[in-house]
């Protein structure tokens, strides 16, 4: 057994299954000058069938995430439901044919619905690219008796759904290559030498012999008796020395390894490998003709078509790992789906839900972009209050006259320009549920006192009212400012700042939890391809290291951004190490001096701003863009840095 076999033993047997679909589409005889149908659209249909679509819905949404187009529902009757698919995957780019090609996305179509309207479904397409129509379309309706389209046996339901994308994936990759197009041409032109020749039946075994030759793997035909009663040329230079007359020659003669008795009496083709004159091959048996013979396929592991799917997996594995990540993240609690690695995120997240399950005051702390709100609405819904409202409160964004009005409500005539029926606040808004104060420290100290007393006993009065209103609401609140220093210096209360400080959370900002960030890179381009439906890109590992190493001032809201943007500009199916520093270098200004806040503790979070004021000739609304911050919040930052600009 070679190397490669030892390395890559495991991947054939997850590939085992499709695999086996597709050598049983060239089993039958009879339908061998239809073996595109068969090959694409029954094999389609099977694995349509086994993606457990219930809705509509999801077949629009899944059909988009496997790449095979987008779908348009465009009409459902009893009797018909009719589709029109954009971006085919098989037609888009084809010149005119004459003739409807796409049975592959026939098969899916036809599979999915089938699960959806509970029917056995046949999909005809009326439209197509290569008809000359700038889209396809398909008619959906319940598969008569007499159908010509037969489905293969079921394969066994796979439950991983992970592998069933791959799968799915693999088959779009073989069929995107040239090399495999063309292949699919030549079948083509066989189909036709072949119906050609069944018009003179005295020529029949001859096309046969033709077509067994054509096909660029091993072949042999075995009979039930074991005669082998067809062998092409490739099959009888690898086995036979001196040319041989089949029909005269046993399987128990020659030296194969077989299981044909076992596929005739199963009816299930076989799949195995094993190494012949030093070379590594996989070895297919299906049985043909109702049973009264075995198709055996020989083909090397070395093969273009084994190794363009090789050549893929590596990349599927990521999302191969997002969807079983799906699949588990549904017994778990909600708050595990944010993504956790290093030890300081998975200290915190321990300590959030714990919190959770209590009614105590917390006080989340941490530098902007850290995930405050993310964690905050977390805790909410982890904890007995989630059936009730969470409500937000920017404390950045409210000016201080009206902050009482808006955190307390106000009655009716309470100052001029107010709503004639009064206003319920926020707290009120609340009731049963949470409310959460992020950046509290910019509450004006008149209402502080207010808060308090709220915090104390959980009442207070509207402006200008009279009435005593009591809510049932927990409070979290947020801050990047050290309010330690604020009560020092006068700018926050004192007794305010212990009532909310019962449960204190700090959360590391990015550049001390770097394990997390190649995680949260894939993640954010996993989402973001399947949001926009472009193309799902990888990072190169010099360019992982340059992310890694980024200081990341703006947190994990800055590097959301960087990453969309990346996706977007970058030219390749692989993001590069070039294209990443002239990112960075174009949102920092960095051409100077590409080390420019990157692993600089120095360089903070003043003197970036600062440049940054610089470089867009102080425009305040550029420069919080570029921060991923709002307006309100870089003027706190400046306030709170002393940059008078």
């Amino acid at each position: 057994m070679n190397t490669l076999y030892k390395n890559k033993s495991e991947n054939y047997d997850n590939l085992e299954l499709s695999v086996k679909q597709l050598i049983d589409s060239l089993s039958s005889t009879e339908n061998i000058n239809t073996i595109e149908d068969d090959i694409y659209y029954n094999t389609a249909k099977n694995f349509g069938t086994r993606l457990n679509i219930k809705t509509y819905d999801e077949l629009i949404e899944k059909v988009s995430q496997l790449g095979i187009g987008q779908v348009t529902i465009r009409m459902i009757l009893d009797e018909k439901i009719v589709i029109q698919l954009d971006e085919c995957f098989t037609c888009s780019d084809l010149d005119y044919l004459g003739k409807a090609v796409c049975y592959f996305e026939a098969g899916i179509l036809a599979g999915a619905i089938s699960t959806i309207v509970n029917k056995d479904m046949d999909a005809i397409e009326t439209r197509c690219n290569a008809l000359g129509d700038s889209f396809c379309e398909f008619e959906i309706t319940e598969k008569k008796e007499n159908s010509k389209n037969k489905n293969f046996h079921n394969i066994e339901h796979n439950k991983d759904i992970s592998l069933l994308n791959l799968t799915l994936h693999s088959l779009n990759l073989v069929k995107n290559y040239k090399k495999i197009e063309n292949e699919s041409k030549r079948f083509h032109c066989t189909n036709q030498k072949l119906n050609k020749a069944l018009r003179n039946v005295e020529k029949i075994n001859e096309f046969n012999q033709i077509i067994l030759d054509s096909i660029p793997n091993c072949l042999a035909v075995i009979d039930r008796n074991g005669t082998i009663i067809k062998i092409n040329n490739r099959y009888k230079k690898l086995c036979f020395k001196n040319n041989v007359e089949v029909g005269n020659i046993n399987i128990k003669d020659v030296d194969w390894k077989t299981r044909y008795e076992e596929v005739l009496k199963t009816g299930e083709p076989a799949i195995w490998h094993e190494i012949i004159d030093g070379v590594e091959y996989l070895i297919f048996e299906s049985p043909i003709d109702d049973g009264h013979g075995v198709l055996r396929q020989l083909i090397p592991v070395e093969s273009d078509f084994i190794k363009l799917l090789l050549q893929k997996i590596n990349f599927l594995e990521k999302e191969n790992r997002y969807y079983k990540n799906k699949v588990m993240e549904k017994e778990k609690d909600k708050i595990d789906n944010v993504i956790v690695y290093s030890e300081k995120m998975k200290e915190a997240v321990r300590y959030i839900k714990k919190v959770s399950k209590t009614d105590a005051t917390v006080l989340l702390r941490g530098e902007s972009g850290t995930g405050k709100s993310v964690f905050a609405r977390k805790i909410h819904e982890e904890s007995l209050r989630k059936d009730y409202p969470f409500v937000y409160i920017d404390c950045t964004t409210i000016p201080k006259n009206f902050f009482e009005a808006e955190l307390f409500g106000y009655e009716p005539g309470a100052f001029t320009g107010a709503r004639k029926n009064g206003k319920k606040g926020k707290l009120e808004a609340a009731e049963g549920g949470t409310i959460f104060l992020d950046e509290i420290a910019e509450i004006p100290i008149e209402t502080q006192s207010k808060l308090l007393r709220f915090l104390q006993e959980r009442k207070f009065e509207k402006i200008a009212g009279v009435k005593t209103h009591t809510v049932d609401v927990r409070v979290i609140a947020a801050t990047n400012q050290n309010l330690e220093e604020m009560v020092r210096l006068g700018n926050f209360r004192k007794d305010l700042y212990y009532r909310l400080n019962v449960i204190n959370i700090t959360l590391p900002p990015l550049r001390e939890r770097w394990e997390d960030i190649p995680h949260l890179i894939n993640k954010y381009i996993l989402d973001f391809s399947r949001e926009t439906g472009t193309e799902v890109k990888e990072v190169s590992e010099e360019g992982m290291k340059i992310l890694i190493n980024y200081d990341w001032p703006g947190n994990v809201r800055e590097l959301e951004n960087v990453v969309k943007r990346l996706v977007i500009f970058s030219e390749g199916k692989v993001i590069t190490k070039e294209e990443i520093l002239s990112e960075l270098n174009s949102t920092y200004d960095m051409e100077k001096d590409t080390s420019y806040h990157l692993n600089n503790s120095e360089n903070n979070e003043r003197n970036l701003i600062i440049n940054l004021l610089k470089k867009y000739d102080y425009n305040k609304t550029r420069v919080s863009k570029e921060l991923g911050i709002t307006r309100p919040t870089l003027y706190n930052k400046m306030k709170k840095y002393n940059i008078d600009y």
